[in-house]
């Protein structure tokens, strides 16, 4: 998630990447999605960002306890 320096609107940029096992920027970049409110699947990437967020702090577990 950033912020647009122009119109400071929240973007969504998602990168996949191949191999880089802990590193995964470390491995091979196959492709890149990019959505603001205008245009791309700017929902998707917005609930694959805050699953993702939850997993990488362990929201789950935290809650559970």
């Amino acid at each position: 998630m950033a912020l647009d320096s122009d119109s400071e609107e929240t973007i969504f940029r998602f990168d996949v990447y191949s191999g880089g096992d802990d590193f995964p920027s470390s491995g091979q970049l196959i492709d890149t999605v990019y959505a603001d409110r205008f245009r791309g699947s700017f929902a998707d990437l917005e609930e694959l960002y805050t699953a993702a967020r939850r997993n990488a702090l362990g929201l789950d577990k935290v809650i559970a306890e």
